[in-house]
């Protein structure tokens, strides 16, 4: 089996406390992890062994998650847009703060693409900073 990894791209010009960033990416983590294993699902009609990627990526102390950062909102979405380019098939998740600010009660935070085969990680991370 290949090796999976999952990476997280958040926005670095939002003003966020420690707590509120771990809790984002952790969010965002499981939320696509879980739209990974429910497409896995829909596609085969029940959780089957073709789903060992979910098992392998989830039990393994060396799984990765890479974080990465982008300055704002438009290059969030600049990311989001490669990444679908490079393959329609990979679970993405977006996460979004409620209750912001007044200004921007809903503001898109950071997304997260996979659990992937690290070849397509690859393809994702040699355009970002990793922070």
């Amino acid at each position: 089996m290949k090796d999976v990894s999952q990476v997280i791209i958040i926005r670095k010009d939002i003003q966020m406390s420690p707590t509120v960033f771990g809790r984002q990416v952790a969010h965002a983590s499981y939320m696509c992890a879980m739209k990974g294993v429910s497409a896995c699902i829909s596609r085969l009609g029940q959780f089957s062994h073709r789903c060992t990627w979910y098992r392998k990526w989830s039990k393994d102390e060396k799984y990765q998650r890479i974080l990465l950062g982008v300055d704002n909102e438009e290059a969030l979405w600049a990311a989001h847009n490669k990444i679908l380019k490079i393959s329609q098939d990979v679970p993405l998740y977006v996460s979004k703060i409620e209750g912001y600010s007044n200004e921007n009660p809903e503001m898109t935070a950071c997304f997260c693409v996979g659990p992937v085969e690290l070849e397509i990680i690859k393809q994702v991370i040699m355009h970002f900073q990793i922070i």
